[in-house]
């Protein structure tokens, strides 16, 4: 590294790459003072000592220029003893200039350093800090290095702080930065790396976004308009200890509220932010236009482009504007105060909203449902003060009216006159319409009963049921988990409670009167009855410690804490929203929501349904009652299902999920990730699932469904039925009695044959396509009894037995059997169905 001293001449610190005898040094050798450097070629020459020996060096150069356009170019390095090759690095040159002449090494700053030309230049220049220097590295990997320097401290409001320089690109090329301190800037010009403070990277990596900064914060705009060097000064000196917002302009919304510059420069994000510094700030333009609130305002526009705001501006430029479209149909507020989530998530943020219901909302099936007169007619208050302005109304909602627990209609208007039910369902009703859906229609025990032509008393079974039909009705669901299937969309029916308590749902299928119905089954979901506005049971809502309900009929919410909530013995809906929730049903029949965050949900005695929600939550239904029927589903997350007793079904959803059917035939749905799947594990063989298989009927004690991703399936005790679905599944036999001979447990999808299965009873049908390389896992099986150890088994594929400790397989029509000798005696001692035909096993298709 050179370094000029002033009255000492050259400081060379040469960098050795490689000497002959494999030392590896930094050696530091000062070159005898000069008086000048005359403009022109010359050469330096060194001699320096290493591990003993003398070694020669001869540094090129090229003067040129005086003033504030002086440089020297570096333009060669030599190694004149042939003892090593060394490369240089050059420090803080500080010269005067006369005339042309690098003369007596004075302290003017240095105006311009290049290094090499060339595949060999690797250059490193220590600079300290920015001092209007100019440093073209030429080829090569060329290195730029600023260290702290305690004399560069400068004193603002009474405090001496240390310069941190900032990167800045100089324009488009990738080639030229420049890095800035408060009162200088050096330019860089092909230079790979930079050092600040220790921390080495591209320029580009450490570039700071100077017009950006200046688009976001508008008195810089006015004051510095395109000057990115003056940017990164401020924000140098100024803004990184102001807190000054680094970004944040809407460069679509000012291309949309200026339609001039629209037409100007046509969608182009880099061009807006141009001209607003050039021009737009001076000029007082904002950035006002919405395209989220353009496509949420314009459904056609919505179905064409999809969430896409430069497809909205496009649209809007090329038609909306001529059209007198605009971005203020959507009506935000309403739509954030219809959903209590969507209040604690996001406040009175409409712009959120708008693109939550772009991004989620619609998909959900949310819309805006808050009726801003009707609010206002139950808070005579609120409309005086609101004047009965309806964006008024909804913003008094967000803002105090739903943490008050304020009516959203006045008191007067009955249930029967609530039509329209949707528009009152709680935020987790529409949302998980798909998820119930699936659930109920492929729940293995579900019965559909439904009525003739005439006015019918339908009734259910202790089990999941489905009772419709298209003239008025009596229905009772009596026991489980009943669905009312009704043959439009929700909005089309009015909801009404009469004197018994009863639901009353009146539509174009006629008037029915429902009793111990949970969920009504429309075309565009499935909505728990527990949510529907107009029950007369009490509500408790912002719960945020501990509570518990009353024997009644609870609905139940928790707030944004951490929440305990216990239902009580009646029927209860309870929801914990956000925070991480534990929610207990208790005796009857309930319905739990976990919500966000990691929940913890038991169901308690009765036929419930649980909702994890999103985060990994634990979910439970009853180990005690052994009547319940439970539907557990996990949704969103790694969560933790265990059914307990009775004929339960349970779905983990997405997530890396573990269920445990426990005590009676159950149906286990892994969903679309790595899944664990343990079927009865506690030996109770009283509950069982029928499967029809063409018109056949067959009795499983669990139906495990591993679905997508790489699972591993437990029957556990009794004849259980696996599919691993898509993925690399292991289906597990851990015990000689949980797949016997005459009640083996059945795998219908093996290591890629594709196999055609009618549906559990209840679902529709479907096709099952194994993974390759799924695998039998029987290792906790001890191969050989009557030993103290706990025996591998030994694959003699098809032979027959002639030794404990085999495992073996034989074809059996159209499925395969695989069974196992534990005694020695030359007989299956337990047996695995698959179905699957003309399969040769192999020992790798096992974990023996």
């Amino acid at each position: 590294m050179a370094r000029l001293v002033a009255g000492q001449g050259f400081a060379l610190d040469l960098d050795e790459a490689r000497l002959a005898n494999g030392f590896v040094a930094d050696a530091f050798t000062t070159v005898p003072a000069v008086s000048s450097i005359a403009s022109g070629a010359g050469s330096l020459t060194v001699t320096r000592t290493v591990a003993g020996r003398a070694h020669a060096t001869q540094l090129d150069y090229a003067a040129s220029g005086s003033g504030s356009t002086a440089a020297v170019r570096f333009t060669g390095l030599s190694d004149r003893d042939a003892g090593g090759l060394l490369r240089y690095r050059i420090e803080g040159f500080d010269v005067a200039l006369n005339g042309g002449t690098l003369d007596r090494l004075g302290t003017r700053i240095f105006q311009q350093i290049d290094g090499f030309a060339g595949a060999d230049a690797n250059d490193s220049v220590y600079l300290g800090v920015a001092g209007g220097r100019s440093f073209d590295g030429g080829g090569g990997v060329d290195r730029a290095i600023y260290t702290a320097d305690p004399r560069r401290y400068a004193r603002q409001d009474g405090i001496y702080r240390a310069e941190t320089p900032v990167v800045v690109a100089l324009d488009g090329s990738g080639r030229r930065y420049a890095v800035v301190s408060s009162r200088n800037a050096d330019t860089l010009t092909d230079v790979e790396l930079v050092t600040i403070d220790g921390r080495t990277a591209a320029p580009a990596a450490l570039a700071f976004d100077a017009r950006s900064y200046l688009a976001a914060n508008r008195d810089l705009a006015v004051a510095f308009g395109d000057n990115v060097v003056a940017a990164a000064a401020h924000y140098s000196w100024h803004g990184r200890n102001e807190g000054r917002s680094l970004g944040g302009f809407d460069a679509l919304g000012y291309l949309g509220a200026n339609p001039d510059v629209l037409r100007a420069v046509g969608v182009d994000a880099g061009a807006a932010v141009q001209h607003y510094l050039a021009y737009g700030a001076r000029e007082g333009r904002t950035a006002g236009f919405d395209p989220y609130g353009y496509l949420a305002s314009n459904p056609d526009v919505l179905a064409a482009y999809g969430a896409d705001p430069a497809g909205a501006l496009t649209h809007y430029a090329q038609y909306g504007l001529r059209e007198g479209r605009t971005a203020s149909g959507f009506d935000a507020l309403g739509y954030l105060a219809s959903y209590s989530d969507l209040i604690a998530a996001f406040g009175a943020d409409s712009r959120a909203a708008t693109r939550h219901y772009l991004s989620n909302g619609r998909q959900e099936g949310r819309a805006v449902t808050f009726d801003a007169a009707a609010y206002l007619a139950a808070n005579p208050d609120v409309a005086a003060a609101t004047a009965g302005n309806a964006l008024a109304a909804a913003a008094h909602y967000i803002a105090y009216g739903l943490r008050e627990g304020r009516a959203l209609r006045p008191a007067a208007a009955s249930a029967a006159s609530a039509a329209a039910p949707v528009a009152d369902l709680p935020p987790q009703a529409a949302p998980m319409g798909a998820a119930l859906g699936a659930a109920l229609g492929a729940a293995a025990a579900a019965v559909a009963v439904t009525g003739t032509a005439g006015n019918d008393t339908l009734s259910g079974s202790a089990a999941f049921d489905a009772l419709g039909n298209p003239i008025s009705d009596a229905v009772d669901g009596l026991g489980g988990i009943d669905s009312f299937v009704l043959t439009g969309a929700l909005a089309s029916y009015s909801l009404a409670i009469d004197a018994n308590g009863n639901l009353v749902v009146s539509g174009p299928d006629g008037t029915d009167t429902l009793t111990g119905i949970e969920m009504l089954q429309a075309t565009d979901g499935v909505y728990p009855v527990g949510l529907l506005v107009g029950f007369s049971q009490p509500s408790l809502t912002g719960l945020t410690a501990s509570s518990s309900a009353s024997s009644g009929d609870d609905y139940l919410v928790g707030g944004v804490q951490r929440d305990a909530i216990g239902g009580g013995t009646g029927n209860d809906t309870i929801t914990g929203l956000l925070g991480t929730d534990t929610l207990f049903g208790n005796a009857g029949n309930d319905l739990l929501l976990g919500g966000d965050g990691a929940d913890q949900l038991e169901g308690g005695a009765g036929n419930d349904l649980l909702f994890g929600g999103a985060g990994d939550d634990l979910l439970r239904g009853d180990i005690i009652d052994v009547t319940g029927n439970d539907t557990l589903l996990g949704e969103d997350g790694s969560d933790w299902l265990d059914a307990g007793a009775g004929n339960d079904w349970l779905d983990g959803g997405v997530g890396n999920d573990t269920l445990y059917g426990g005590l009676g035939g159950d149906v286990l749905r892994g969903g679309g990730d790595d899944d664990i799947l343990f079927g009865d594990i506690y030996s109770d063989r009283n509950r069982e699932i029928a499967v029809n298989a063409d018109d056949t009927a067959t009795v499983y004690e669990d139906v495990l469904l591993g679905g997508a991703g790489n699972d591993t399936l437990v029957g556990g005790y009794g004849a259980d039925l696996m599919d691993g679905g898509v993925g690399v599944d292991v289906f597990s036999i851990r015990n000689l009695n949980e797949s016997t001979l005459a009640a083996p447990d059945v795998i219908i999808a093996f290591n890629g044959a594709v196999v055609a299965e009618e549906a559990l009873q209840g679902l529709a049908s479907y096709a099952t396509v194994g993974a390759e390389g799924d695998r039998i896992d029987v290792s906790e099986i001890d191969a050989i009894t009557g030993t103290t150890d706990n025996d591998g088994f030994t694959f003699v594929e098809t032979a027959g037995f002639t030794a404990a400790g085999q495992l073996r397989y034989q074809a059996s029509g159209a499925v395969t059997l695989i069974e196992g000798d534990v005694n020695g005696d030359g007989a299956a001692d337990f047996r695995i169905q698959v179905n699957i035909a003309n399969y040769s096993f192999s020992a790798f298709d096992f974990v023996l």
